[in-house]
């Protein structure tokens, strides 16, 4: 796997770059990294800890590398199931292995491409001197991601590939550090009949060290800005991990798992289904909050129950109908609420979600006027009798809201949080009542669990959260 150093006097930007080359110095053998530099300092750090380096690569007329000039040396120089890029300020947890090993046994693909999303934390000086081993990487990670959201789902900054997927003859001359090149890629193997994309966004945990230039570095740059955007033009459609093929999912057991992906947030297994039917009833309403669409279950299986869902994900909804029919019914009402991405550029995630996260509190508002301001189109609801289901981005942000907001007559469902990545969640608890769970096979499609919570009376949140 490949990645690039920005070759700078920022006292934090180099002890960042030096703490991403030390977390790759403690990798399995199996995973090597190749720095592409022409710098002399970064070639002296390449060797301080065992880091592989090479100056043969190709730069535009600016100094930018191109992404095809990297890969093609890798796959000229090393015989590998998987091939990549990784963004110079992004570190990984040691799991990284075991997740390619599984998708390579069970893709049955010639040309795979792996990508996900990443967490971002900010970068503090000292940090450096922690990470001391693999361990003490893993550890570091999961203080940074704890009760945290991953970041929006067309921001993407590792592409793991199987050999020959990406060429120089089938890549158009796109550099990295500047945007779109990541979306035309997952766009090229959505449009090459023997490429399946994979997104490892729930098995894979990738945090990005940010500095000062916050989490867009990328966008904020002067140089060739456009260079990709110039290139590539509209062949971007398949921009969000949305679009993959398959996803993969990593339990806190440490089992890795492949499913189909469906495209909806509401695919669960008819087993998974039946245990939710217990909570439904004929005055039953449903509240989602997903990332895509509803247009599974809430469709089929409860097609009579009126739905209220709240989406994420305005890129794929923009582009669904290249993958699927928009999905619709009578009674069932969606939008999309896009994180504000561009104004909270130095914070956490989860404060971008702000009116996503307020979405049914205008839904249930007592005031005629004031809920028609907060959600001009949606349909009349009350707080009675609820089944929300928290399928969606910063979902611990949005429990604490409801756990003051809920009605006690009203269930919460929350999706997967037997994945690796919400571990912790029991402390939920806390604050709300744990009513049932539901453990699916890990067979075919039944691999969601569902866990059922109800506001207390007894309980309230005290969870420190992540902004």
């Amino acid at each position: 796997m490949g990645t690039t150093f920005i070759d700078t006097i920022d006292p934090v930007k180099v002890e960042l770059q030096k703490a991403v080359l030390k977390s790759w110095s403690f990798f399995d053998p199996s995973i090597k990294l190749v720095l592409f530099t022409d710098s002399e300092y970064w070639k002296e750090r390449a060797r301080e800890v065992g880091i592989t380096w090479t100056e043969a690569f190709a730069l535009n007329p600016n100094g930018l590398p191109y992404f095809s000039s990297m890969t093609e040396y890798l796959q000229d120089h090393y015989v590998s199931r998987f091939y990549g890029y990784v963004n110079g300020d992004i570190i990984f947890h040691s799991t990284l292995r075991d997740v390619l090993l599984r998708i390579d046994h069970a893709i049955p693909s010639p040309h795979l491409l792996v990508v996900g999303r990443r967490y971002n934390a900010y970068f503090k000086s000292g940090t450096l001197s922690s990470l001391s081993s693999a361990s003490a990487v893993d550890r570091y990670i999961k203080s940074q991601i704890r009760f945290s959201e991953q970041f929006i789902p067309v921001a993407q900054d590792y592409f793991l590939f199987t050999e020959n997927t990406f060429t120089r003859h089938n890549l158009l001359p796109v550099v990295v550090g500047r945007n779109r090149y990541d979306n035309y890629l997952l766009t090229l193997c959505k449009t090459t009949s023997t490429c399946r994309l994979a997104d490892a966004s729930e098995a894979l945990i990738a945090l990005h060290l940010s500095d000062a230039s916050g989490d867009f570095a990328g966008t904020k740059a002067r140089v060739d800005a456009d260079w990709n955007a110039r290139l590539i033009g509209d062949n971007h459609h398949f921009n969000s991990v949305a679009f993959s093929d398959w996803r993969v999912l990593r339990l806190q057991s440490g089992e890795v798992v492949l499913a189909r992906n469906a495209f909806v947030d509401d695919a669960f297994a008819p087993a998974a289904v039946a245990f939710l039917r217990k909570f439904v009833t004929a005055e039953s309403r449903f509240v989602y909050y997903g990332r895509t669409a509803v247009g599974a279950a809430l469709l089929t299986e409860f097609g009579t129950i009126p739905v209220a869902a709240v989406m994420s994900d305005k890129w794929f909804n923009n582009n669904m109908e290249l993958v699927m029919a928009k999905p619709s019914r009578e009674g069932v009402y969606q939008e999309v609420r896009l994180p504000s991405v561009w104004e909270i550029d130095k914070t956490g995630t989860c404060a971008r979600y702000a009116n996503y996260l307020s979405f049914y509190a205008g839904l249930i508002d007592e005031n005629a006027e004031r809920r028609k301001r907060k959600c001009p189109a949606c349909p009349p609801f009350s707080k009675k009798n609820n089944v929300i289901v928290v399928d969606g981005d910063c979902r611990f942000h949005l429990l604490r809201q409801l756990a003051s907001v809920v009605s006690f007559s009203s269930v919460v469902v929350v999706p997967d949080l037997l994945l690796q990545k919400y571990e912790g969640f029991e402390v939920v608890e806390e604050a709300l009542e744990l009513v049932d769970v539901y453990t699916p096979s890990m067979e075919g499609a039944d691999v969601r669990s569902l866990h059922v919570f109800r506001r207390s009376h007894e309980k309230t949140w005290s969870i420190r959260l992540p902004l």
